[in-house]
């Protein structure tokens, strides 16, 4: 699956709507100049989460040998770390980096590839959509 996205369009998708969103966290203006010259990997991106969960579901059924309470245990215990990324608790941040880094790493190598011109301009035109929606509805 992870191949099909790195050699589709999809996989040049994503990595444009990654770069996009880094550009708007960072408070730029939403150019394609700014926007190209952003990372395609983004911490909030969904491959991290289900990085944490895999990793603990492998964990976690190695000592139960149990599927459905491994599932259970790491889908819980993932979602947590996962929302912990920001922590205000150095610690915390240090513990789970591994964790992020290997999500990080699956993206750059599997899940994102360099996009287009014509991928960074949709992924402006939806950011700065939702932006607009969000402003009508404030």
């Amino acid at each position: 699956m992870g191949l099909l996205c790195k050699v589709s369009s999809l996989g040049k998708y994503h990595a444009a709507e990654h770069m996009a969103g880094n550009t708007y966290d960072d408070g730029q203006t939403l150019t394609i100049d700014n926007i190209s010259r952003h990372s395609r990997i983004h911490e909030r991106c969904g491959t991290n989460l289900v990085t944490i969960i895999f990793t603990l579901f492998i964990v976690f059924y190695l000592i139960t040998k149990q599927y459905s309470l491994s599932f259970i245990i790491a889908e819980s215990i993932g979602y947590e770390l996962f929302g912990l990324r920001e922590s205000k608790y150095k610690f915390i941040r240090y513990l789970i980096a591994p964790f992020f880094g290997i999500g990080k790493t699956c993206q750059l190598l599997f899940f994102t590839s360099r996009p287009q011109k014509n991928h960074l301009e949709v992924a402006k035109f939806s950011l700065q959509k939702l932006i607009d929606l969000e402003k009508e509805q404030n």
